[in-house]
């Protein structure tokens, strides 16, 4: 699994761009469960910088739940 990020100019300086990275890296970091070779691009909202490190992580392994359940297909059952 590889993780890309996209932060735009747009959501701020330098500095806040650099922490939403930051964040969102250790995020990953601590979720990465995907066994499977996808490409993940991760493009944040400006909501991120306000958001409490806990929900950051929820909503990336939310995330991270939905692409293996999209990756693994439908259960057929016999």
């Amino acid at each position: 699994m590889r993780v890309g990020l996209t932060v735009a100019r747009g959501l701020g300086g330098a500095v806040q761009r650099n922490r939403m990275k930051r964040r969102l890296r250790e995020a990953v970091r601590l979720n990465r469960r995907i066994e499977a070779p996808v490409d993940i691009v991760i493009n944040p909202k400006p909501a991120l910088l306000k958001a409490d490190f806990p929900q950051v992580q929820s909503q990336i392994a939310r995330a991270f739940d939905l692409i293996e359940k999209e990756i693994r297909g439908p259960k057929i059952r016999p």
